[in-house]
């Protein structure tokens, strides 16, 4: 027992050591251009591309030329990846670059302070060192440019369960300012009404599309059933939908669909006219 009372404190000391000396991770920001190229991660599990094709990409992700200051686009700010209980962990901070102006500094500072201050250092090194498992696996970022509006989307992925987690920003590229969710929805020709009537829609038919047979589920559990449909449907829990602009120029929402197991909510991208089966389409509660 005294042996591995020893043995731990050994471990601990060598960790603080490691920290001390900045081994694991920069302890102020690193500079973008110390990162190189191929060090923005992609979404292992959709493969969704990381930038619109008129994007600058990292060459180990898709072929594409590395972002620099000057353009406009997305580049990790801070990169990281390391085995741990036999994962590959993916941390990458994205930086807005290529865009003048206080606001997107101010964004950036945001940014890197919840995903790299936060997320990496106090949900993620400091578990590690208390011999704690992570909270996330994996911290990434998908960015798509539509004419004058750039859509960043970060995700970070619980270690222990699979659910995500999603921030949205939208970025006027010509004013260097956020783009409020209204405005994204009136460029799309949609008015604020129509676009949470859709974002609805398409919430009901992702949540009923979650069951095998949703018909069966109306009939053998009802009350759950129209109890998870209307927490995910309600005007509150809509509203609270963030959208953006794929690399087709389409409208995905982030949004909370409801769980009859586990978590209440489990957050989603859901493509705007998102049908699925249209088993929500003229559902009547009751």
């Amino acid at each position: 027992m005294k042996r591995l009372y020893r043995y731990k404190l050994i471990v601990l000391a060598v960790a603080a050591a490691i920290v001390l000396c900045g081994c694991v991770g920069p302890s102020v920001r690193p500079s973008p251009a110390s990162v190189s190229a191929g060090q923005i991660a992609d979404d292992p599990i959709t493969a969704e591309p990381p930038a619109s094709s008129d994007s600058a990409v990292p060459a180990a992700v898709s072929g594409g030329e590395k972002v620099n200051a000057d353009k406009v686009g997305v580049r990790a700010a801070f990169y990281d990846n390391f085995s741990f209980e036999n994962s590959t962990l993916t941390y990458a901070v994205p930086e807005i670059c290529g865009i003048d102006g206080d606001e997107i500094k101010a964004l950036n500072d945001y940014i890197f302070e919840a995903y790299y201050n936060g997320a990496y250092e106090s949900q993620v090194l400091d578990s590690i060192y208390k011999f704690d498992s992570p909270e996330w696996s994996q911290i990434i970022y998908h960015w798509y440019i539509n004419g004058d509006i750039l859509s960043v989307v970060i995700q970070k992925d619980h270690y222990m369960y699979y659910a995500s987690e999603y921030e949205v920003f939208n970025v006027d590229i010509k004013e260097g300012r956020q783009m409020p969710d209204d405005e994204l929805a009136e460029r799309c020709g949609l008015d604020y009404g129509q676009f949470l009537e859709m974002a609805s829609d398409a919430m009901g038919n992702f949540y009923c599309e979650g069951f095998d047979d949703p018909e069966y589920m109306y009939e053998n559990y009802h009350d759950e059933f129209e109890d998870g449909l209307w927490r995910t449907v309600n005007y509150e829990n809509v509203g609270l939908c963030r959208p953006y602009l794929d690399s087709d120029g389409d409208i995905v929402i982030v949004c909370n669909i409801a769980s009859l197991a586990g978590a209440d909510y489990y957050m989603q991208r859901v493509p705007l006219e998102y049908v699925g089966s249209g088993y929500y389409n003229g559902y009547a509660f009751g």
